[in-house]
């Protein structure tokens, strides 16, 4: 029952902080997705991953400067007893994907280099 419902709390705050972070914050344009949150066993931390076409590193400061008036508009949105303090991370699934498919592009190029094929 508890994960359940940390499980909804936990999209809940996801989608809230993408309107949030839409409507409030003026981020010169750029593009961000909300792609996970994770809550702390007690739900007194959300850990708020995100990425950006650009510019993640000063986002990502606008982000961490804003997480006190982000937690206070979350506070009146949500009807949560406590609301969890908001830490900003930047997601690197993305990356460490594409990095993986680039090790597996160059493996494969080698293969064929080297003229093994793939008979079984």
């Amino acid at each position: 029952m508890r994960e359940r419902r940390k499980e909804r709390i936990e999209k809940l705050i996801e989608q809230e902080i993408s309107l949030l972070i839409r409507d409030i914050l003026e981020l010169s344009g750029s593009i961000i997705s909300i792609n996970k949150v994770l809550l702390s066993n007690d739900l007194s931390t959300a850990r708020i991953f995100f990425s950006a076409l650009e510019n993640e590193d000063k986002i990502l400061e606008i982000l961490e400067k804003n997480s006190g008036h982000l937690r206070y508009l979350l506070a009146r949105k949500l009807n949560l007893r406590y609301t969890p303090k908001l830490r900003f991370l930047k997601d690197e699934e993305e990356e460490k994907q594409r990095r993986l498919e680039e090790l597996f592009e160059k493996l494969r190029d080698k293969k064929e280099d080297s003229g093994e094929t793939e008979e079984k």
